[in-house]
């Protein structure tokens, strides 16, 4: 059975089910991991929303379980209950270059609550080292095997890559004319106004506001409200100043889109010069791009992997986006250009449309990072994820003696009867409760990307049956 069978095995058992918690971040990693897991071990998979983990876990017993972070109660209820099932728990973390030490300590410090994991992957020495160290984790349980999601960038996956020409013309614009993108993430922008009491209660359960710069969640909002209006007045510069320049804009997932939108049209009320990008992958983005904006972002490192400009656009310091943290966000500007302003993103923008580079010291800079918290850009960290899953299941049987409880039952009685009345019950309305554009993932999405990851990985996997990866690439575990 293969893992893009969705719609017919809803109820059959399932090797391993993967949360996805992120459809623009992790959707085509996650269907990755699922093909290889197939196509190299023979392991069965499904990938769903976090709202539907209990009817997975009761319906279709996977003997393991991934999820992306074990913060807050929700995590530890779902890491308790499949646990209870007799599912291994697995976590990922899709957001593994922690931005800096607070979210270190918060996402894998001494208050991390993972007793019920039995296998822990981080992107990078550095964080499993931070771990060990500060964490209760045994060191047989967590494994450094890289970023799995940045694969995209390295054959064979990069040719599902969207050409610049296709893109550019999608929206209206000329595939000849320098291109600037500048990718968002003002993400608390959204409770500046609304859902305020959320974002306190979230931070709260998560354990993030036990950390000094994430301690003032209304403070932090409002900060990110003034740094957004302030980027934007840098863009309309831009626009102003260079006027053969064209401009995509791409906010975070998490992000409220009104606000861009409002800005391309103003911006294109003397012409279209400017593309407002919400539902579209990173990657194609940057492929588009002779320049990329952003501001300690992870996109600024992936628009290395293109060799596509990275400009560093700091217009405040500020909690949780101060360069004064120290940590991969801040260490990441070394690989880039670190401007503040109007006239340094014009001087950047200038050097290289008109051909310059980046110097050596910034390349030297990269080379340094990628492997301090990245661990290899190799495009195999998918399969040594596959790998260490497969070795874990080796040793996991399923056991009939597991049963769920009435509750369970109840509930996922409850969400079934939802599905005959004609209700969504993959959580993919198309913005949700908090502003959010369609982050979640539907039964299409998945069987989308699974199919299209699948077109090229699965005679990449066959052409490569008898090779093995090269064991000095990952911190062995020894999980029985």
């Amino acid at each position: 059975m293969r893992p893009d069978q969705t719609s017919s095995t809803a109820s059959m058992p399932v090797d391993v089910a993967i949360v996805v918690d992120q459809k623009w971040r992790d959707l085509p990693g996650a269907a990755a991991l699922a093909v290889w897991l197939e196509e190299r071990h023979g392991l069965t998979s499904a990938l769903l929303p976090y709202g539907r983990w209990r009817e997975t876990v009761v319906s279709r017993r996977p003997r393991a379980l991934i999820v992306t972070h074990m913060n807050g109660s929700r995590n530890a209820t779902i890491a308790d209950v499949a646990r209870r099932m007799g599912a291994r728990v697995v976590v990922i973390q899709t957001e593994g270059r922690p931005n800096n030490v607070e979210i270190m300590e918060y996402a894998v410090g001494r208050n991390l609550n993972a007793a019920a994991v039995d296998l822990w992957f981080t992107w990078s020495e550095t964080v499993r080292d931070y771990m060990l160290q500060r964490s209760t984790m045994p060191a047989d349980r967590v494994v450094a095997a890289g970023a799995h999601r940045f694969d995209i960038y390295s054959p064979p996956l990069k040719r599902l890559i969207v050409p610049r020409a296709q893109f550019l013309n999608k929206y209206g614009l000329d595939p000849s004319r320098p291109t600037v993108t500048m990718a968002t993430n003002f993400t608390c922008t959204k409770y500046s106004r609304t859902n305020a009491d959320f974002l306190r209660s979230d931070w709260k359960d998560l354990g993030l506001s036990s950390q000094p710069s994430f301690s003032q969640p209304d403070a932090f909002a409002a900060a990110d409200v003034e740094a957004r209006e302030r980027t934007l007045d840098v863009a309309r510069g831009l626009l102003a100043r260079r006027p053969n320049v064209q401009l995509l804009i791409k906010p975070h997932p998490t992000e409220e889109h009104d606000r861009y939108r409002e800005f391309a049209a103003e911006c294109n009320e003397r012409g279209s010069r400017v593309a407002f990008i919400g539902l579209e992958y990173i990657w194609d983005v940057l492929n588009a791009s002779n320049v990329h904006l952003h501001r300690m972002c992870t996109t600024g490192v992936e628009a290395w992997f293109l060799d596509v400009p990275s400009v560093d656009l700091h217009v405040m310091d500020y909690h949780g986006w101060s360069l004064n943290l120290p940590g991969a966000a801040r260490e990441a500007a070394a690989g880039c250009d670190l401007v503040r302003d109007l006239d340094g993103v014009l001087a950047s923008v200038d050097h290289y449309l008109a051909g310059g580079r980046p110097p050596a010291d910034q390349l030297a800079s990269r080379s340094a990072y990628i492997k301090k918290w990245l661990l290899d850009l190799d495009g195999r960290r998918t399969e040594a994820h596959a790998r260490e899953i497969a070795r874990l299941l080796a040793s996991t049987p399923r056991d009939p003696k597991h049963r769920p409880t009435v509750v369970d039952r109840v509930r996922v009685s409850a969400r079934k009867a939802l599905r005959k009345l004609g209700r969504r019950t993959w959580d993919s309305e198309p913005v949700d409760h908090l502003g959010q554009v369609d982050c979640r993932i539907s039964e299409d999405d998945a069987a989308r990307w699974l199919a299209r990851v699948r077109s090229v990985l699965a005679p990449h996997i066959a052409s490569r049956a008898t090779d093995s990866l090269d064991d000095s690439s990952l911190t062995e575990s020894c999980v029985s």
